[in-house]
C-alpha cells in the first residue's frame, strides 16, 4: 500500500469509460437480461444500427473501439454483424458570427436563451436545419434566424387566412382547376420532403415547403367547396412537413385544422 506500506490488493474491476460506450447500443436491445449482456435473438432482429451521428473526433477514437468491440461480440456469438452501423454521418459545427468556432476566448458565443427569447425555438431550429446539409459547418447569423422567423410567420398567416376551411372534407368525384392544382402541389411537395428527410436533407426539405407556401399564398379564401377542401388539406400537409423543423407552430396549426393528436 502506498500509504501504509503494508500488503495491497490491485483493483482489477475498473475499466476505461470507452469500454462502456463501445457496446451500449447492443445492451439497449435487452437491458433487463440478467443472464447475458446481449440477447442474440433480439440482436439478430434489430442490428445493425441504421445511422451513427458523431463529430469528426469520433472517427479516430470512439468509432474505432465501437467497431472493434462489435467484432469481438460477433466472435462470441452475441451479435450477428461485423459492422455495428449501416451509415455514418459526421455532422458539422455551428461557428460564431465571425466564422470561428464558438469560444469564450473569442467572445463569439451565441446564447440560445437569447435567441429563443427573441425569435422562438422554432425559428432557431429552422435556421440551423436550413443553413446547409448536416455534414457542413455553418456560421451563425442573426439575420438568417430572422429570415426563418419571417417564413414561419408567413406559414401562420397562410393557415389563419384559410382557417374557415379547416373542417372542409374532400368531396367525392374528380377535381379540376385550382382545387386540383392545390392538391397536386401539396402531395408533390409531401413526397419530395419525405424523401429529403429520409436522407437527412433537412435543408432541401425546408426549401420545398417554402416553394409550396409560395404557391399557396396567392390563393384567396374561396367559396368553392372543392377548392376549400383542397386548401385545408394543403395547410394540414404543410404542418405535417414542418413538424420536425418547427414543432410548436406545426402542432398549433394541426390542432386548429382538426388533428386530435400529433
Amino acid at each position: 500500500c502506498p500509504k501504509c506500506g503494508g500488503p495491497a490488493r490491485r483493483e482489477v474491476e475498473t475499466m476505461d469509460t470507452f469500454v462502456d460506450s463501445t457496446w451500449y447500443y447492443a445492451r439497449y436491445l435487452s437491458p433487463h437480461n440478467e443472464q447475458l449482456p446481449v440477447d442474440p435473438e433480439v440482436a439478430k432482429r434489430m442490428l445493425p444500427v441504421d445511422i451513427y451521428v458523431g463529430g469528426p473526433e469520433h472517427a479516430v477514437m470512439h468509432l474505432l473501439y465501437f467497431r472493434f468491440w462489435t467484432m469481438v461480440m460477433k466472435e462470441l456469438g452475441l451479435v450477428p454483424v461485423d459492422e455495428p452501423v449501416k451509415r455514418l454521418v459526421t455532422q458539422g459545427i455551428v461557428n460564431g458570427p465571425d466564422g470561428r468556432k464558438m469560444s469564450k476566448r473569442w467572445g463569439n458565443v451565441v446564447s440560445p436563451r437569447d435567441i429563443v427569447g427573441k425569435y422562438g425555438a422554432d425559428a432557431a431550429r429552422a435556421f440551423v436545419l436550413f443553413a446547409g446539409p448536416p455534414e457542413k459547418d455553418i456560421d451563425w447569423s442573426d439575420e438568417q434566424v430572422e429570415g426563418a422567423s419571417r417564413f414561419l410567420a408567413r406559414v401562420w398567416r397562410l393557415a389563419y387566412s384559410h382557417h374557415e376551411t379547416a373542417n372542409e372534407k374532400r368531396a367525392l368525384g374528380g377535381e379540376t382547376g385550382q382545387a386540383l392544382a392545390i392538391r397536386k402541389a401539396a402531395h408533390k411537395a409531401l413526397k419530395r420532403v419525405t424523401e429529403d428527410i429520409e436522407r437527412l436533407g433537412f435543408n432541401t426539405a425546408i426549401a420545398r415547403v417554402m416553394e409550396l407556401v409560395n404557391f399557396l399564398t396567392p390563393f384567396p379564401p374561396s367559396a368553392d367547396p372543392a377548392e376549400r377542401a383542397a386548401m385545408a388539406e394543403a395547410v394540414r400537409l404543410v404542418a405535417v412537413m414542418l413538424s420536425p423543423v418547427a414543432p410548436h407552430l406545426a402542432d398549433q396549426i394541426s390542432e386548429d385544422y382538426g388533428a386530435t393528436a400529433t
